[in-house]
């Protein structure tokens, strides 16, 4: 009977897979996007409060719009894909916003620009992997997202000079 029940979960499992429910790939990118979405939205709301410049306080307000969108979309494929994702923000961002949080002026505007720039070129060398991806959704939203991305670095870079 144990071999049995073994062998029926062994043969659901391949069935499942042959189905096509969603890749470790989908999974992982999926969760990692949502939660950059949420860290970004986090941080970009603490700058709106926080910075000192208008370059800094827009580029927050910009942040926060813009991965809001993201978010949704993201949240809408895992979705169709079966997946719960994680919609906080990573430990990471989560170490950034206390540091941050104890800055104030022109130190609050050039850390936060600083972690943004190297935050934003790694999340577009996530996405370029991603965009080459065989899962064509996962592709599809990944090469969606990387102009916003660009954007973004663009942004963080001058706030950073």
């Amino acid at each position: 009977m144990k071999h049995t029940t073994l062998a029926i979960a062994g043969v659901l499992a391949v069935a499942l897979a042959a189905c096509g429910g969603p890749s470790e790939e989908a999974k992982e990118f999926y969760a990692k996007a949502m939660q950059g979405d949420a860290s970004e939205m986090m941080l970009g709301d603490l700058a709106l409060k926080r910075g000192e410049s208008e370059g800094i306080k827009t580029y927050g307000q910009t942040l926060h719009q813009d991965h809001t969108a993201a978010g949704a979309a993201v949240k809408k494929a895992a979705d169709e894909a079966g997946l719960k994702v994680p919609a906080t923000p990573t430990r990471e961002a989560r170490d950034e916003h206390e540091k941050l949080a104890k800055l104030n002026g022109a130190d609050f505007d050039k850390e936060f620009a600083s972690y943004m720039v190297d935050d934003h070129k790694k999340d577009i060398e996530d996405f370029e992997k991603a965009a080459k991806s065989k899962d064509t959704k996962l592709a599809k939203l990944a090469s969606d997202t990387l102009p916003v991305l660009r954007k973004h670095l663009q942004m963080a870079e001058s706030l950073n000079q």
